[in-house]
């Protein structure tokens, strides 16, 4: 496997970031390349030293973890913007993956701009893992929305080469056209119990069984229901119980804030357990 990069911000939220890469790297066999990213005029205001100090420190920091796991690593200092200087070190090394941490806020800077994880993943090419839980141990069980896109593709590969051990299911959401006039005044099953819904219903699992028969069998019966992605997701997830995670990156990468995918996007915000962006 190629290298996992991890990117920190020396947080004890981060740490958890450091602890699934270098689990990762042992699980693969990968090199581990761990990137801090120094704001330049905090540099500049401390000196040459406060570089070499970080680099120590954060050394010091993984050597156990190194050790630990027997993976090999590297430890990297940037200056600048940190997701300007994590997509740079990507493009140099070419990671499988970037695993990132739950990051300090940055209040209004985040509501307009985005926070680090979201630019990283609507930047660059690579799968973005974003780390909530404190990994104990390889991730058990994968739920992976589907839309049928290429994208969708992209995000079951990459579970299936992160966690092939794990129990995965696959979730789609669809809506049956003109919902709210079926609704009004009816109990919400009459939407799925209509014509429209029934139709609907069964359009949608004919595209799963033409989407598996293009990826190949998975090893749990998916999960196809009615109702907004993150309306079903969290239904999903309340029944499978998992502690990762994926959806696909939609457009091509540069583009705007609507390019990666809403749904990406809110639960990158606030996500459940560990997040997969691919």
């Amino acid at each position: 496997m190629k290298p996992i990069l991890v990117a920190t911000d020396l947080s004890e939220r981060a740490d958890r970031a450091i602890e699934r890469a270098f689990l990762l790297g042992s699980e693969h066999g990968a090199e581990v390349v761990v990137l801090t990213v120094l704001e330049e005029a905090l540099a500049e205001r401390l000196g040459a030293d406060v570089t070499k100090a970080t680099r120590d420190r954060l050394t010091s920091h993984v050597a156990s973890l190194a050790v630990a796991h027997g993976v090999p690593h590297r430890v990297e200092v940037a200056l600048g913007k940190p997701y300007r200087e994590i997509l740079a070190q990507a493009a140099q090394c070419n990671p499988e993956l970037i695993v990132m941490g739950m990051h300090r806020e940055n209040g209004l800077l985040d509501l307009f701009r985005g926070t680090t994880v979201a630019r990283v993943a609507r930047g660059g090419v690579w799968p973005v893992l974003l780390v909530r839980d404190h990994p104990d141990r390889p991730y058990q069980r994968a739920l992976v929305a589907v839309d049928f896109s290429d994208a969708s593709r992209r995000a079951l590969q990459a579970v299936r080469r992160l966690a092939p051990a794990a129990e995965r299911w696959l979730v789609h959401a669809y809506t049956v056209p003109f919902r709210g006039y079926i609704a009004v005044g009816a109990d919400p099953g009459a939407v799925i119990a209509s014509p429209e819904g029934r139709a609907a219903d069964a359009e949608a699992r004919r595209e799963m069984a033409a989407f598996l028969e293009s990826v190949g069998p998975e090893p749990n019966p998916p999960i196809v229901a009615e109702g907004g992605v993150l309306s079903v997701l969290h239904r999903a997830r309340a029944e499978v119980k998992p502690d990762l995670i994926a959806v696909g990156r939609h457009g091509r990468p540069g583009l705007l804030h609507a390019i990666l995918g809403s749904v990406a996007e809110e639960l990158l915000r606030d996500p459940p357990c560990d997040l997969l962006v691919a």
